[in-house]
């Protein structure tokens, strides 16, 4: 029986070889669109999933009302410790903490080799951590003591890749790795630690990445001493491990009512705390000092959207070129009913005939995948991988789900004609067939209409972002970043500096080329977190915060900063933008200057001019309150060298410059790169998602018009002798066209109507995330719309061209 199910399928198949090719065709892109989403969203909704303990491990968030609100990733430090000491509920705590510039650090480890040789490495991600980290976080672990390994001071614990990059390829046969000794230096401390064990590179898809980790104890005896132990500042992430079912809001009530009883009164007065499931991060958080550049839970939800309707789409094809052919195929169902033949026979045979259709496509999708594994690689950043759940998934559920709904509809239809009305040629479209037919038409191009409408505002959206003007200049701006090693050249620069003199060897050097137009020093850059401070100005802005940037005098030619009132003056006291001088009380940039405050060490500065705002950061933010002032020569080094080059000859320029940089710090690589790239890689994930969703949706659109002119050839067929009889009667070309399609383009524009209201709503909801953004004017949509118009007109135009040139003696020679 199969295998006459088989013979049949498969001649019908053959025998309609164009409506074959356009359904296998509809279903293998469906299904590619469909496999290549569900890879990428199951990606993304995966991070953190590995450990072992992931439900019960929380990282604490901080809500700052000093000032204007902000929320954060960072806490103050003895705020873990505290709550694992009162509350039974937490199992493990363990803090994260980079060197003081955070992101930008560089961190350098050494050692000496049998030989005598000293071997220096740079490193960006090196966390100092409790061992806490090590019991709560399920990273797979290589060589060492675990239990102990974070105990003490002056431990560390490196990375498989960091190990390769410090004792080469063959560190696994090394013997004496574990009890090495490493030189490790910071902007702030040199220490001697002890290598205590080598974990795994953190997985791609954890939501921070590490270099080493440096035993948290051994801060008390650096930089940190002072303040670690104390309320005053938030500066560690903090993560928590609570028992199995702990209640995460209620114990998110007892850290505010723990703080309100013990903690400082700014903490207590302004400061809400809450817990931030560790699973939730990377798509849930977008808070200041994020590790890394999280996904968008948003964006997830509307590509899993896309999918399931792109995979809709697809099927409502297949179903309404199977229906809209069933007169086609009538007289063979009332042979085979005259024959014996039982309905169930009849509606396994087109189960099969489905499940055979849709099995070809699955074949095709495949190869089609492998077919855009390069350009899925290049846009997304990530590996296809098949040993992925997703792929699988789809194969043992998704795929015989869809191909019985895709067959179930035209099996029941097929076989439920009565022989005698087929077989005396009375069979004709029931009113309700033909109904659900347009309903699927206009399904699909309402689908295809709002999100090519979507997709044109999100394009919109991302070329105002990355082509507004940001405020500063961009051009010719290259950004080298500061030393981390502290050679003996450094060692004397600070020196220099300690005693008032205010020499940088390599500003010097670099600031003598012609090609240089201006250089500075900054801790921090445009796109770039920066410091929060505490003010005090009067009674106006108590006890509140600031965003604080450190910079030399230079820092306002380089970026090309519009001075409003006083000057750029950071040594000898402070400049304040256009919203700090707001919030301050003064309607006059001119007025604020002259001010004096007391900052963060209770130092009095005085403000010494006001700068227009710019945006520090992406327009996805409000311009906060920013203040410019010097680094106090104790904390030593600066991040970031900005150069402002003349962008003639321009690789020349940056080689001279490197061999400069070299040569004032011969053990420091060189790392450079452009000031607009830098800002732009905030718009990363907005991009990809742009990309992303215009390519699904130009699939969606390719496969819903591929549907339509399956239809439009259907119904030219079935209006051939129409037609004929027509242009005899003389009927123009142009009547014809009308006739063929006046149809299809009042469903089109019942498909336009209900699309324009969604489209808007749904636009607007994503824009509500962005403090700047375009206007929802009327071209939005009518442009999108008039392209989707046209390419469904030049879809089925052809057939009807065709059609109504024909000579109707061909289509009337039979009758």
């Amino acid at each position: 029986m199969i295998k006459n199910y088989f013979k049949t399928a498969w001649r019908n198949l053959l025998k309609n070889k164009v409506f074959s090719l356009i359904n296998i065709l509809g279903l293998a892109v469906g299904m590619t669109a469909f496999l290549l989403i569900l890879q990428y969203v199951s990606f993304e909704r995966s991070y953190d999933n590995f450990h072992v303990n992931a439900s019960n491990i929380y990282r604490i968030s901080t809500d700052d009302q000093n000032g204007p609100p902000r929320k954060t990733t960072l806490t103050p430090p003895p705020i873990g410790h505290e709550l694992q000491k009162n509350y039974p509920e937490v199992v493990h705590f363990t803090r994260l903490i980079l060197p003081w510039s955070g992101q930008a650090a560089t961190s350098t480890l050494g050692w000496q080799d049998l030989k005598g040789n000293t071997i220096r490495q740079n490193f960006h991600w090196g966390f100092y951590t409790d061992p806490g980290f090590l019991k709560m976080f399920s990273f797979p672990w290589i060589k060492g003591d675990k239990q102990n390994a974070l105990d003490g001071t002056n431990k560390i614990v490196l990375t498989e890749s960091t190990a390769r990059k410090l004792f080469g390829n063959d560190w696994k046969e090394n013997d004496r790795i574990i009890g090495q000794t490493l030189e490790y230096i910071n902007e702030f401390d040199r220490f001697s630690l002890v290598i205590t064990g080598i974990m795994a590179d953190a997985p791609e898809n954890s939501h921070f990445q590490y270099d080493f980790l440096a035993s948290f104890a051994t801060l008390s005896t650096g930089w940190a001493k002072d303040f670690m132990e104390t309320w005053g500042g938030h500066r560690v992430y903090t993560y928590l491990q609570l028992t199995p079912g702990a209640d995460a809001n209620v114990f998110s009530q007892k850290i505010n009512e723990y703080v309100a009883q013990q903690g400082p009164t700014a903490l207590r007065e302004n400061t809400v705390f809450s817990l931030q499931p560790l699973k939730g991060i990377y798509l849930h958080s977008h808070r200041e000092e994020e590790l890394k550049v999280n996904g968008n839970a948003t964006y997830i939800s509307f590509l899993s959207m896309i999918a399931i309707l792109i995979l809709l789409i697809a099927l409502v094809n297949y179903i309404n070129l199977t229906t809209a052919k069933a007169v086609a195929r009538g007289n063979e169902v009332g042979v085979r009913k005259v024959l014996g033949a039982l309905r169930p026979q009849l509606i396994k045979q087109f189960l099969f005939e489905s499940l055979l259709l849709n099995g070809v496509a699955l074949v095709l999708s495949v190869i089609l995948l492998q077919l855009a594994i390069p350009f899925y690689t290049q846009i997304t950043g990530k590996a296809l991988n098949y040993d992925s759940g997703g792929f699988w998934w789809f194969i043992l559920w998704v795929f015989p789900i869809s191909t019985l709904l895709a067959g179930l509809y035209p099996a029941f239809v097929l076989s439920g004609y009565h022989p005698m009305q087929v077989l005396k040629g009375k069979l004709m479209y029931s009113r309700s067939g033909k109904q659900l037919r347009k309903g699927m038409v206009v399904f699909q191009f309402w689908v295809s209409m709002i999100l090519i409408i979507f997709t044109f505002a999100v394009y919109n959206q991302l070329h105002y972002m990355r082509n507004h003007n940001p405020g500063f200049d961009q051009e010719g701006v290259v950004v080298v970043k500061g030393p981390g090693n502290r050679t003996e050249t450094w060692i004397e620069h600070d020196q220099q500096r300690n005693k008032g003199e205010e020499l940088d060897p390599f500003k010097e050097a670099a600031a003598q080329y012609t090609e240089v137009k201006a250089i500075s020093l900054s801790w921090s850059i445009p796109g770039e977190r920066s410091s929060i401070w505490p003010i005090e100005l009067g009674e106006v802005y108590d006890n509140n915060k600031i965003d604080v940037l450190t910079a030399d005098n230079d820092y306002a030619e380089v970026y090309g900063l519009e001075l409003l009132a006083g000057r750029f003056d950071t040594d000898k006291g402070a400049v304040i933008n256009e919203r700090a001088a707001e919030i301050l009380g003064f309607d006059d940039p001119a007025a604020a200057v002259g001010q004096v405050f007391r900052d963060n060490r209770n130092a009095e500065r005085n403000i010494q001019g006001v700068v227009r705002d710019y945006h520090h950061h992406s327009l996805q933010h409000e311009i906060l309150p920013l203040m410019f002032v010097r680094n106090d020569p104790t904390y030593k080094l600066d991040t970031y060298y900005s150069i402002k080059v003349a962008i003639d000859n321009l690789e020349a320029t940056l080689s001279q410059i490197g061999a400069t940089y070299e040569k004032v710090y011969p053990h420091e690589p060189f790392e450079h790169y452009f000031i607009d790239s830098y800002f732009e890689a905030q718009y990363q994930e907005d991009v990809r998602f742009g990309k992303l969703f215009a390519i699904f949706s130009g699939l969606t659109i390719f496969i819903a018009c591929l549907g339509l002119f399956g239809l439009s050839i259907h119904t030219v067929i079935e209006k051939t002798k129409e037609i004929g009889i027509r242009k005899i009667l003389g009927a123009s070309v142009k009547n014809i066209l009308a006739l063929l399609a006046k149809n299809t383009l009042k469903l089109i524009l019942v498909a336009c109507i209900l699309a324009l209201p969604i489209s808007y709503w749904s636009i607007q909801a994503w824009l509500s995330d962005y403090a700047f953004r375009i206007d929802l004017d009327w071209w939005l949509f009518a442009i999108p719309v008039s392209v989707v118009l046209l390419i469904i007109l030049l879809t089925i135009g052809f057939q009807a061209l065709r059609a109504a040139v024909a000579n109707p003696v061909d289509s009337l020679r039979d009758e």
